[in-house]
């Protein structure tokens, strides 16, 4: 319970100060600045408020754990909790939507020391980690209707040349250094064969992990890798990088131009029928 003090001279602290006070305590432990404001009785303040850290601790931990599925396979529960622990303590949560928690987890397992003693999981696993960012991304994100094409059809030549797409809000890009999506199917479909057959260095992969519209399942049904509904597509370079520009925002004849310049030969107006057909985009605006 928080309290003020008996004390009539003592000036009440503000919301702000109270709330840093209990972010220092849940967070990193230090309860000094917080024990002031809650009463001892029947808990002492100090053990109250080590319960609320040991809750919060547990949360965020859990909610790496369903985020990264494979990651924790791949390194084994004891190892996953050491390394979850020291990114909790580099990385406090900073949204209440914990969907979106551990962002960062990828890059943190580019720099946690103790990976480095395992030079090809080192290699591979925070490939893996981005990959399932993007498909928790895509597990989570809110649905849109598809654009409709027959709103582009009355388009001047002039207002196409403007045109910048608004990407369905599940459509994530990720590129890998090694076969991160090979890995991850295997390691949770439990493709023992299909994992010691997979070449490290088959990379750079591209790949667009997106959530099909119009599928009436369970999104996280697709766990069990049928493919049906979570879509992870392999795509070119040049194809990638093209998505990816229409994806972010680019008008749609910079990135015709600038995918003729890196390569000549990309079929730049088909690939963009495909991404159309396919339902990659939710709306328009002009540049």
């Amino acid at each position: 319970m928080l309290c003020w003090g008996t004390n009539a001279v003592r000036t009440a602290p503000s919301l702000l100060e109270v709330q840093r006070a209990w972010q220092r305590a849940i967070a990193a432990g230090d309860f000094a600045a917080a024990v002031p404001h809650l009463t001892a009785d029947p808990i002492p303040a100090q053990e109250c408020l080590a319960v609320y850290r040991n809750t919060a601790r547990a949360t965020l931990v859990n909610a790496l754990l369903l985020a990264y599925p494979a990651v924790r396979k791949l390194v084994g529960g004891e190892f996953f909790e050491g390394a979850a622990h020291a990114f909790l303590a580099e990385h406090w949560a900073g949204t209440t939507w914990l969907d979106e928690y551990g962002a960062a987890f990828p890059d943190f397992l580019r720099t946690f020391e103790p990976l480095r003693a395992h030079p090809p999981l080192a290699a591979y696993l925070p490939d893996v980690a981005s990959l399932e960012r993007a498909v928790n991304h895509a597990l989570h994100a809110p649905e849109a209707p598809p654009l409709d094409l027959c709103d582009l059809a009355s388009l001047s030549p002039a207002d196409l040349e403007r045109l910048q797409f608004d990407p369905q809000p599940s459509i994530g890009f990720v590129r890998t250094l090694t076969p991160a999506d090979s890995i991850w199917s295997a390691v949770l479909t439990g493709d023992d064969d299909g994992m010691h057959a997979i070449d490290l260095g088959e990379g750079p992969v591209h790949l667009l992990v997106e959530w099909r519209i119009g599928v009436d399942h369970d999104r996280r049904a697709d766990e069990d890798g049928d493919g049906a509904r979570l879509h992870l597509e392999r795509m070119g370079d040049a194809e990638w990088r093209f998505a990816q520009a229409l994806c972010g925002g680019i008008p749609l004849r910079d990135a015709l131009a600038e995918s003729t310049a890196r390569d000549p030969g990309f079929a730049a107006t088909t690939t963009l029928a495909t991404h159309l057909a396919a339902g990659r985009f939710c709306g328009f605006r002009f540049a």
